[in-house]
């Protein structure tokens, strides 16, 4: 195998759920390694360690709330890093002022720490402006996460979709959205008390909305064992996988919808595997919704109860609804045999807030500002600092003893080690070697010359792997 080349970059991916954001992350990372960037991808511990012993490069953050300058963005400014970032939460929220609130954006001090701010949509861009005199830094890109779930990237996810629907058959998806009610056990503070240290509750008024906030999911989350344990009863000849959202309890769901032999709680793998082989998806106002109407399987919403303060407009305004039970069983009914037909898809919305609906590809968009803001000059040599780690078994020992220790303190500062381990898998290379190989044939098609041997993968510690330019 060849030694990496001398890159531009590194361009950092942290990852903090790898079910949501690893598919898409990699998408940008063969993007990027393509145009001659070296990539490290992993846990935010991890790769924030890497950063900060290299000094140079550009970080793509999942956020920029207040909270997140002392967290990462000042020390990452400090060691010579442009700081990036795409809110993986700025897309489905219930109303301007509640993303605000949620995210932690109150002063959008943390812009200011940004080369480049991405959003999923106009709808995103116009709610940031208030905060940065620099529109510049706002660029709309849309999120590596809708590219993927579009035709040209579908055979992506055939080996795993394959997989599941052999276990499974026919099933029904239901993925849920109720953290602050079914809040995982795997946190040390409540919800409401971490709303409160991360200083999102300021007044009454706040944590009268939080308080609500959680009775609703609360009611929800009851409501939807419900609805699973009647799917479950009324139409026998199909699975129902119930797909709790990674920061909730999944013993709680297990112990609800326990005796039943057709009822399975899952959250291994991507959601879009899950997603492409069921009949349907049933949700409540999440992200997921949106993906599986993007890829065309049958969306039913289920609102046994609608609060306008905390529902976002746009995922209730794809697919079908139904208010109450009767009404949900009957069209998953349908759609089993084959007789479903779809309500009125208002997909025009999507287009103010979600850039890659159609004609744009965010992981290209993403990677051109990179480009924008990459010195060649500056950033290379990048590989001559660093290639010793995956490279020189002599120099990898003390090396990686080096960033376990600073990543064990990382850790204890970031992250609750059993939270961290539920939402954030290691990276195997084997598996981020097969994900790569099936984008770059993707993009033999579609570029001029054969990139399917231009990387090379090496892991970089337990929670990170580099992808070099070969």
């Amino acid at each position: 195998m060849k030694p990496p080349k001398p890159a531009k970059g590194p361009i950092y991916l942290p990852i903090e759920t790898t079910a949501r954001e690893l598919d898409g992350k990699l998408l940008l990372a063969a993007e990027a390694v393509t145009r001659g960037y070296a990539v490290i991808i992993g846990s935010k511990g991890s790769t924030l360690n890497v950063a900060k012993r290299v000094r140079q490069g550009i970080w793509l953050d999942k956020g920029h709330g207040d909270h997140y300058i002392d967290a990462r963005f000042k020390s990452l400014v400090d060691a010579n890093i442009h700081c990036t970032a795409l809110d993986e939460e700025g897309f489905v929220f219930a109303n301007d002022e509640a993303y605000l609130k949620n995210r932690g954006i109150k002063t959008g001090a943390a812009l200011t720490y940004l080369s480049s701010i991405f959003v999923w949509g106009h709808h995103q861009k116009s709610i940031l402006e208030r905060f940065t005199t620099s529109s510049g830094k706002l660029v709309i890109t849309g999120n590596p996460r809708f590219d993927i779930v579009q035709p040209k990237f579908r055979n992506f996810f055939s080996r795993e979709t394959g997989e599941i629907k052999r276990t499974y058959k026919n099933y029904i998806l239901i993925n849920t959205n109720f953290a602050a009610g079914n809040r995982s056990f795997s946190y040390k503070k409540s919800y409401l008390d971490e709303k409160n240290d991360l200083g999102i509750i300021n007044s009454q008024d706040d944590l009268e909305f939080y308080k609500g906030w959680q009775e609703y999911k609360q009611s929800l989350f009851q409501h939807y064992c419900e609805m699973a344990r009647s799917l479950a009863t009324k139409v026998p000849e199909v699975n129902v996988i119930v797909r709790p959202h990674p920061s909730e309890e999944c013993t709680t769901w297990r112990r609800e919808l326990n005796g039943f032999s057709n009822i399975h709680v899952c959250r291994e793998g991507n959601v879009i595997n899950w997603i492409l082989g069921s009949r349907a998806v049933i949700h409540s106002g999440c992200t997921t919704g949106i993906e599986a109407f993007v890829a065309e399987v049958p969306v039913l919403r289920y609102h046994p109860l609608y609060d306008e303060r905390y529902e976002s407009p746009l995922s209730n305004s794809l697919g079908d609804s139904a208010a109450d039970l009767e009404t949900l069983i009957e069209k998953a009914r349908q759609i089993v045999q084959g007789c479903f037909k779809e309500g009125t898809h208002k997909s025009e919305i999507l287009k103010r807030h979600l850039e890659n609906i159609e004609g744009s590809w965010a992981y290209e968009n993403i990677i051109n500002e990179f480009d924008r803001l990459s010195d060649s000059e500056s950033m290379q040599g990048f590989i001559l600092n660093i290639q010793s780690l995956p490279f020189s078994s002599s120099l990898i020992r003390n090396a990686i003893r080096k960033m376990s220790n600073t990543s064990n303190i990382l850790k204890n500062i970031f992250f609750q080690k059993a939270h961290k381990n539920q939402k954030f898998t290691n990276l195997k290379v084997a598996e981020v070697s097969d994900k790569i190989r099936l984008i770059m044939t993707v993009f033999e098609g579609k570029k001029n010359h054969k990139v399917s041997q231009m990387y090379v993968i090496k892991k970089i510690d337990e929670n990170s792997v580099g992808i070099f330019p070969a």
